[in-house]
């Protein structure tokens, strides 16, 4: 079932692919008799003045104080992205040897603790 669902995937695809590469390669090649321009009226005289005006006056704007662009803390934000990055990540540590943290036989003292204190009493 899984092959005949990806069979129909694959050849529905390279259908929609093929379609619009023909529709594309149709759609470059077409042509009109009549060239298309934007018939706008430019005053160029008027523009050029606006513009010399515009570069002539003297704008004295206000410096604003601080401004809270970001309102909220940076660094903690990165910091979480980096935690969890490093909590998805999968670290394959090495299978340590036997390791023997206590070097004594615990057994034996605690049987020796009972006689002593038994002992004393």
């Amino acid at each position: 079932m899984k092959t005949l669902i990806s069979k129909t995937n694959i050849i529905l695809t390279i259908s929609i692919v093929l379609s619009s590469y023909i529709l594309a390669s149709a759609t470059i090649f077409s042509y009109s008799k009549k060239p298309n321009f934007k018939n706008t009226p430019c005053i160029s005289s008027n523009i050029t003045a606006n513009y010399e005006n515009a570069i002539t006056i003297n704008y004295n704007l206000v410096e604003e104080k601080y401004i809270n662009d970001i309102p909220f803390n940076t660094y903690n934000v990165a910091t979480e992205y980096i935690y969890l990055e490093a909590v998805v990540q999968d670290f394959n540590l090495e299978e340590e040897s036997y390791i023997d943290d206590i070097p004594f036989n615990t057994n034996k003292i605690v049987r020796l603790n009972r006689n002593t204190k038994y002992a004393q009493r």
